[in-house]
């Protein structure tokens, strides 16, 4: 849940995203968590864990032995994937 709530706070506050979507599925292999929005986007390299609470995400991500990948580009949408796996 906290990494919902990180993931919308950044898109609301350092995006200007007018539209975010979260999408949570499941099945007998792994949890999959997926955070997107519309907004400004940004260059995930220079924020490589410092910025936006991106290390906090992670480390709760690895902390149940998943990963979390996120997507972005300056002028582009951003996507914040989490997967934990389940075997």
């Amino acid at each position: 849940m906290q990494i919902v709530q990180e993931a919308t706070v950044n898109a609301l506050k350092h995006a200007n995203a007018s539209k975010i979507s979260v999408e949570l599925t499941f099945d007998f292999q792994a949890i999959r968590l997926r955070i997107q929005d519309n907004g400004d986007g940004f260059n995930p390299e220079h924020h490589s864990g410092l910025g936006f609470g991106l290390m906090g995400m992670r480390e709760r991500v690895q902390n149940l032995g998943g990963i979390l990948s996120v997507n972005s580009q300056v002028g582009e949408e951003t996507e914040v994937v989490a997967i934990v796996l389940l075997v």
